[in-house]
């Protein structure tokens, strides 16, 4: 991977500005075709940049050597996401930083899998990004054609949502198409059976539907970042659920999981390195 040295300088010098005095626009000059201008980037302009290159670093640690501290290394670069979508849910209609339908749910489902101290702190900045979606959406300025993750992976957030006793899960649940597909639907109908074909099958049809929903080019598809792409936290999540309930997963494997599945479940909330606390107090306070 090639690095931007003086992007990530430039970042990391704005994100601690915000860090330290909440500083949340930056002003610099660039050259653009040959004529110099004036280039302003807000706070989550910014962190989005910088979170991506962080997660892409955390990809190749985690594929280079997985052990826990790089699994634990790629959660900290994933909360840097739900982070950047904090700051751009304040101010949906302006923001250069879009976030789908698709996006705000797996960011839900991950925060609930793993930083759920954050979720009280996160679900209406969820709602609202969810009810701008769909504004955006009736106004015919995107289709209405195309899941956009609201039969699959944003109706698996609300049942997570019901699951952890959220009075939001309804809310979320008004955003789904009423038509979920049939991997979701086994998944959740199965989610605690104790027979181990059954689950074996429920885990490969989210497998198998998530490697077949993964286009970066397809807005419409759920994993069309490729970042959710890498990491099938949806499944996870269930896997996750199960264990708190004190049923046996020892069993599972599929070739899409299976560098995942021996560091998953670790204690929560997951430790954030100090560089990550304090921006994260920044962006909650």
């Amino acid at each position: 991977m090639e690095k931007n040295v003086v992007n990530d300088e430039r970042n990391i010098e704005n994100i601690n500005a915000f860090i330290q005095s909440g500083k949340n626009s930056f002003e610099y000059k660039e050259v653009i075709f040959g004529e110099e201008e004036i280039v302003i980037e807000s706070i989550e302009v910014v962190l989005s940049s910088y979170s991506s290159e962080k997660i892409a670093e955390s990809i190749i640690g985690f594929e280079e050597e997985p052990v826990l501290a790089n699994y634990k290394q790629l959660l900290n670069a994933y909360y840097l996401d739900l982070l950047t979508f904090i700051l751009a849910s304040k101010k949906l209609e302006s923001t250069s930083v879009p976030f789908l339908d698709a996006d705000i749910a797996l960011i839900y489902i991950f925060a609930i899998s793993y930083f759920p101290e954050k979720l009280d702190l996160i679900e209406s900045c969820v709602i609202r990004g969810l009810d701008f979606r769909a504004s955006v959406r009736n106004k015919n300025v995107r289709p209405m054609n195309g899941s956009y993750g609201r039969d699959n992976v944003l109706y698996l957030a609300h049942y997570l949502a019901k699951e952890n006793n959220s009075s939001d899960s309804e809310k979320m649940l008004k955003y789904c198409k009423d038509d979920i597909i049939q991997p979701y639907l086994n998944a959740l109908e199965n989610l605690f059976s104790e027979d181990s074909t059954i689950v074996s099958e429920w885990v490969y049809g989210l497998a198998d539907f998530h490697i077949n929903h993964s286009k970066s080019e397809d807005l419409t598809y759920p994993f069309h970042i490729d970042h959710w792409i890498y990491f099938p936290i949806e499944i996870i999540s269930l896997l996750l659920l199960r264990k708190q309930k004190g049923l046996n997963n020892s069993y599972i494997a599929h070739p899409f999981l299976d560098k995942f599945l021996p560091f998953i479940y670790i204690d929560t909330p997951v430790d954030l390195n100090d560089d990550v606390e304090k921006l994260s107090k920044a962006v909650f306070m």
